[in-house]
Order: structure tokens, then C-alpha cells, then sequence
């Protein structure tokens, strides 16, 4: 190719041997193989981006369904491993539902700020 016999007659004028213009190529192409790793790197860490963003927003949805769950469901029909649950009381419990949202709330602003950028 035109540009492969131009890049090695440069090299020999620049230093003089073929073993030097070798190693100078040598070089070229081991920084042409370091930028596509770099680039795979940074493909990989965008995979990572959207796997918490996914992550962040289910959580978000998961304890929202908890705060509409406290909030409508009194204690005493909550499910026994949810905590709160108190057999036969008729009260909600606002303060958990509360707690539940502000967990949510969080989740979802974790997942819009990771959005943000590339």
C-alpha cells in the first residue's frame, strides 16, 4: 500500500536503520492495540452505567411499592415478615411509608444523576 511504504521511507529518514524504523512501527502498532483496549474499557464501564441506572430505578420501584403498601394496608394485614406488622391492630404506619419514600426518592435521583453525561 502507498501509505504503508510512505510511513516506512519516512521512518528510515528519521532514524536512519530499518532496525529503528522496525521498533518505531513496533511502537505504532502497540499504541494502536492500546487505544482499542482503552476503548473496550470504556464500552465495558458504559455496560456498568446502565446496569445501575436499571438497578437504581427497581430498587426505586420496589420501595415505592412498600410506601403505597404502609400507607393503604393497616398493621395487622401487613404480610408477618414485613416490619410493622402487629396482629389485629387497625393503625398505618405513615412514619414507615415515609421512611419508604424517602428511600425511593433517593434511588430515583441516583439513577437520573448517573444518567448525566456519556
Amino acid at each position: 500500500m502507498i501509505g504503508d511504504s510512505a510511513g516506512w521511507s519516512v521512518a528510515l529518514q528519521r532514524t536512519g536503520s530499518a532496525a529503528k524504523a522496525g521498533r518505531r512501527i513496533r511502537d505504532w502498532r502497540a499504541a494502536a492495540v492500546e487505544g482499542k483496549e482503552r476503548a473496550a474499557r470504556l464500552a465495558g464501564a458504559h455496560d456498568m452505567k446502565a446496569v445501575v441506572i436499571t438497578g437504581a430505578i427497581l430498587i426505586g420501584l420496589f420501595f415505592l411499592g412498600l410506601t403505597a403498601l404502609y400507607w393503604l394496608v393497616p398493621a395487622g394485614n401487613l404480610p408477618a415478615f414485613v416490619p410493622g406488622y402487629q396482629a389485629g391492630a387497625a393503625k398505618v404506619h405513615f412514619s414507615h411509608g415515609l421512611g419508604m419514600l424517602v428511600i425511593a426518592l433517593v434511588a430515583f435521583a441516583l439513577a437520573w444523576f448517573r444518567s448525566w453525561g456519556d
